[in-house]
């Protein structure tokens, strides 16, 4: 089994019923190919987490990139893994603006020890976020 971590730029006409379809219909997709994870939506940024058999996986990611309702895809990590961290969840859109309520979020579901790449991955993601709006305001 592998994970991924990967954050891109929703396309400009992305809206909040898109990001229904998107997590409703990737539950369902994740669901028969054995692939768990989450997807956070904040200012226009994705960070997504995957998990599940690696030819699933890669199948999966390689069409997520290519999917033009977003851009600049960066994975910000791949690895092997011997168990899944969200092996119930399909697909969990989190909805969180900022880092410290997605610290807060992902502390409820593993106490004191987020995992290193949840922990860098969420730290990466927001700083991104908070430097594309400071860009944005100047």
């Amino acid at each position: 089994m592998r994970e991924i971590i990967y954050r891109s730029v929703a396309s400009e006409t992305l809206g909040g019923d898109d990001i229904f379809r998107i997590v409703f219909r990737a539950k369902r997709a994740n669901g028969r190919v054995g692939l768990s994870g989450f997807l956070i939506y904040s200012s226009g940024h994705f960070l997504q987490l995957l998990e599940g058999p690696h030819l699933e996986l890669r199948r999966t990611f390689r069409v997520i990139a290519q999917d033009t309702r977003h851009s600049d895809v960066t994975v910000l990590s791949e690895r092997p893994i011997t168990e899944r961290l969200f092996p119930d969840w399909r697909m969990r859109r989190i909805e969180q603006p900022d880092e410290a309520g997605a610290r807060r979020f992902m502390a409820e579901q593993f106490g004191d020890r987020i995992p290193a790449t949840i922990d860098t991955a969420l730290r990466e993601f927001y700083a991104t976020i908070g430097g594309c709006l400071a860009a944005r305001a100047g």
